[in-house]
């Protein structure tokens, strides 16, 4: 009795287990795996294709089908169609922002240089404007004179016509200002000192040192300058012994005012009234005096 129970035991699970596959095919005729075969559907003439490739090209709801409860047997989502391009016209507005906006490329750009030309005067139509190199050369009369004290032979003063030459040379750091150093000398004859002593002499009247030329408007002639520097004083006549009491240095100053026309793109004439004094002592004590110069000036510039 032994040995037939296991058989029968096989037996029985063999049993259940077809009775059991028997009641899962009845409720799903269809297989579920992704490598059997479908039936195509009426009216399709194609050959049978392998399940997963007829399930791609096979509509969902296939007359006389069921849908597959298998997840890879179900059809793809037909490929993605790229969205149209919207126009600009549907393009919403760009958002406001804080940024200047930019010029037409044709229109000229504001820069430094072009604020600093604003400001400063242009040259003149046929480009004349008083710039750069400065020399000024001037050949000047009027009258001179001159004053002693504690002189030798008790020399007074004299009043006599006197002339003058003048030289500056510069340059322009700002337009219409030129800066520079000159040299200005006037000298005069006299016969007639106011004194004790009536013998002729010679006078002598110079100043050396910086100078300021203005012109209020470049393109124009009017000028106006003046100088601050070294003044000297010399005096060639009788009652002074010997050369070394001929001449004492002090201080000089001069002053101008004056218009020059053009001629040319750079040079110009003109003519300007002038002005030079000095105020002088000997370097020994000896004497001092002072002298002055005055009159009109014609200039030659070029500038």
């Amino acid at each position: 009795m032994r040995n037939f129970s296991c058989p029968s035991a096989v037996s029985v699970g063999l049993g259940t287990v077809l009775f059991h596959a028997t009641v899962a095919l009845a409720q799903n005729p269809e297989p579920t795996g992704t490598t059997g075969a479908v039936s195509p559907a009426p009216g399709d003439s194609s050959s049978a294709l392998p399940a997963q490739n007829t399930a791609s090209t096979a509509p969902e709801n296939a007359p006389g089908s069921e849908a597959p409860t298998d997840t890879d047997a179900r059809a793809p989502a037909p490929d993605p169609v790229p969205p149209p391009v919207a126009s600009t016209a549907q393009q919403p507005p760009a958002p406001a922002s804080n940024a200047a906006p930019r010029k037409p490329a044709g229109a000229p750009q504001a820069t430094a240089g072009t604020v600093e030309s604003e400001a400063q005067p242009s040259a003149s139509a046929d480009g004349r404007m008083h710039d750069g190199f400065y020399l000024r050369l001037a050949l000047g009369v009027g009258t001179g004179t001159v004053e002693f004290g504690d002189a030798p032979a008790e020399l007074g003063d004299a009043i006599e016509t006197t002339g003058w030459l003048d030289v500056m040379i510069g340059g322009t750091p700002s337009r219409g200002l030129a800066v520079g150093g000159g040299m200005w000398m006037g000298g005069f004859d006299t016969n007639e000192w106011r004194g004790e002593n009536s013998d002729r002499g010679t006078v002598a009247v110079f100043a050396i040192g910086p100078f300021v030329d203005y012109f209020p408007d470049p393109r124009e002639g009017f000028h106006f300058g003046g100088t601050v520097g070294l003044g000297g004083l010399s005096v060639d006549a009788e009652p002074f012994s010997n050369s070394d009491e001929r001449t004492a240095t002090g201080g000089g100053m001069g002053a101008w005012m004056g218009y020059d026309f053009w001629v040319s793109r750079e040079f110009s004439l003109g003519l300007a009234a002038r002005y030079l004094g000095v105020r002088v002592k000997h370097p020994e004590g000896h004497w001092h005096g002072a002298g002055d110069t005055f009159g009109l000036s014609f200039t030659g510039l070029y500038h």
